[in-house]
């Protein structure tokens, strides 16, 4: 790729090629962080501070387009992206000199008191929601933290916090929701938007309804509160002693600043980092450490540890697994479907009815339902080949009547 500045001075002298110029550094220059977890090999997904969220991607003619999932009229390239925050696309080139601060559309900006009136207006959140249901998490575990919401389509909602101007205390900035139902885009569905900002972005911080400042002990940070809530159900940490935190995808200048407060409030509660298993988690890690130097990490043994805790209920595996012990297990469940289809004609029609019940009721439905999370971490070829055997075999034996 030719180097940036130097192009966009070409761009500028001559007036043309906007379009063709490379978005994804356009906005890293203007402030933008890109969400890897949600980005594909077609399409990037960037934000900033200000929530103002932007999928970009790159037609069969070189010209890069921009998409808003949250709103229908935010869409195009270059142009079309300046004219709909009211700025000059040559503004926006020179965004690295000038310092400029692009926010979303003004009739989309939810503002900071808007959010705060919406987040006071929802309810408390309800036993029976997506955490539990979908994420595994347990259910009365969520319900000792204080401020969690819920919206009338069910999101979960949860504060997030910034230093206050004279940096003295933290103030709630806005919320972060977590969609039950995640948003697609028309054009591009396979994209899939599972929380929203509202307001400023700030840190989602939340404890324990009882709790005390004198209480706190422990603080969890990951990248999602999902994940903060998995760590402290598997690790079995005191929740009434916990400070939960999510930094929901990102680092900002403006969570450095809360992780530097809370450094210096709890500055006797150990720090746990609970990042994703990968380069940007990793990254992570070592943005936190700047700002609480004695923290300790802690990988999750898959992805992230909502993979983790998921993994340990659906396979019935203690709360501190690890990779061998799931091999373990996937290897038993490979034994068994081979000891099935070696003895099939020899074994008893009660003890190949047995058999079969166990592995297709227990074993099977246990292996599809994290197959697809331990994928990148164990190899499983094997045990699919037996599943496909043992199919083929049922298969056959089923046509000859």
């Amino acid at each position: 790729m030719k180097n940036i500045a130097g192009w966009i001075q070409v761009a500028l002298n001559k007036n043309e090629d906007f379009i063709k110029l490379p978005f994804d550094e356009i906005l890293r220059m203007n402030a933008y962080f890109e969400k890897r977890d949600k980005t594909s090999q077609r399409y990037r997904v960037f934000t900033n501070e200000q929530n103002d969220l932007v999928i970009i991607s790159r037609n069969e003619k070189g010209h890069y387009l921009y998409f808003n999932p949250n709103d229908e009229r935010d869409r195009g390239n270059i142009f079309n992206f300046a004219k709909n925050r009211g700025i000059r696309v040559e503004e926006l080139l020179k965004g690295f000199e000038n310092n400029l601060e692009i926010k979303p559309l003004e009739t989309t900006n939810t503002s900071r008191t808007k959010s705060l009136e919406e987040y006071k207006e929802m309810k408390a959140l309800a036993f029976n929601n997506h955490f539990f249901q979908k994420r595994l998490i347990d259910a009365h575990l969520i319900q000792e933290f204080a401020g969690l919401r819920q919206d009338k389509y069910h999101n979960i909602n949860i504060p997030s916090f910034v230093l206050s101007e004279d940096k003295n205390f933290l103030t709630q900035a806005g919320f972060v929701s977590y969609l039950l139902n995640p948003l697609s885009d028309k054009e591009q569905p396979q994209i899939k938007i599972k929380t929203l900002c509202k307001g400023n972005k700030g840190l989602e911080i939340i404890k324990n309804a009882s709790s005390k400042k004198q209480d706190i002990k422990t603080i969890l940070i990951t990248e999602s509160m999902i994940d903060t809530f998995s760590l402290l159900e598997l690790k079995d940490f005191n929740p009434k002693e916990c400070l939960l935190c999510s930094t929901n995808g990102q680092i900002t200048r403006t969570q450095k600043e809360v992780f530097a407060h809370l450094n210096e409030t709890f500055n006797q509660a150990k720090v746990y980092l609970g990042f994703d298993r990968d380069k940007k988690g990793q990254e992570y890690s070592e943005l936190t450490k700047e700002n609480f130097p004695n923290a300790h990490i802690l990988p999750p043994q898959l992805k992230d540890f909502n993979d983790d805790l998921m993994c340990a209920k659906y396979l019935n595996l203690d709360n501190e697994w690890n990779i061998k012990d799931c091999e373990k297990l996937l290897l038993g469940f490979e034994k068994h479907c081979q000891v099935f289809i070696k003895n099939f004609h020899t074994f008893s029609q009660e003890q190949r009815a047995k058999s079969l019940k166990q592995i297709s009721t227990e074993e099977l439905p246990k292996y599809e339902r994290i197959k697809t999370k331990i994928k990148a971490y164990i190899d499983t070829k094997s045990l699919e080949n037996s599943y496909k055997e043992l199919s083929f075999l049922l298969e056959r034996e089923l046509k000859r009547g």
